[in-house]
């Protein structure tokens, strides 16, 4: 990717930008896909044009699925959603016909977590534990301690109360956006 003109972003090693007059390409990269997005829709063309010079690809469309995550775009933004994973969860731990809530992972609920999560990807953790570890050795990365009350991550990981999560939420850069705006909106 550097070597066709991208930078690699510095929070995010996976993340690749292109800066020209005015318009910004962004490639997403995880193992063999790329996720590209741009400020002008020409960009992506030329970028496509470019890569199949060099690799075989296939152009899937607009991204509707990544990592468990369901992505639907449209003309304001975008909506995320894990409803396919909450309801696999809920029916797992039969509790599919439970009563929602407007915030996830409220402190007073819980759940039993099933010890059998580990996949053929989860060799790659130890790996990356010991690169980092013999990084922090060597002293080519400093390790700084960031504080609970900005741990950007625990909105996805941990239970928390309405204001815990609205507070992650908003460091995190989102906003909610209720079915009636939406529907509004377009």
């Amino acid at each position: 990717m550097k070597e066709i003109g991208f930078e690699r972003c510095p929070q995010e090693y996976v993340v690749y930008t292109k800066k020209r007059k005015g318009s910004i390409l962004i490639i997403g990269v995880y193992v063999d896909d790329l996720y590209v997005t741009r400020s002008h829709k020409d960009e992506i063309m030329k970028f496509n044009q470019q890569m199949s010079k060099e690799f075989e690809m296939s152009d899937l469309g607009m991204l509707a699925y990544y990592l468990g995550i369901e992505v639907n775009q449209h003309k304001n933004g975008l909506t995320l959603r894990k409803t396919n994973y909450a309801n696999t969860i809920l029916k797992k731990v039969g509790m599919l016909d439970c009563n929602p809530c407007r915030y996830p992972l409220e402190l007073k609920l819980q759940f039993t977590k099933d010890k059998e999560v580990f996949h053929g990807r989860s060799k790659h953790i130890d790996k990356r534990y010991h690169f980092i570890r013999d990084h922090i050795e060597r002293c080519n990365v400093t390790v700084k301690h960031v504080s609970t009350n900005e741990q950007k991550a625990d909105i996805l990981t941990k239970p928390m109360n309405k204001l815990k999560f609205k507070s992650m939420r908003k460091l995190l850069g989102l906003e909610e956006i209720t079915i009636y705006e939406l529907h509004g909106r377009m």
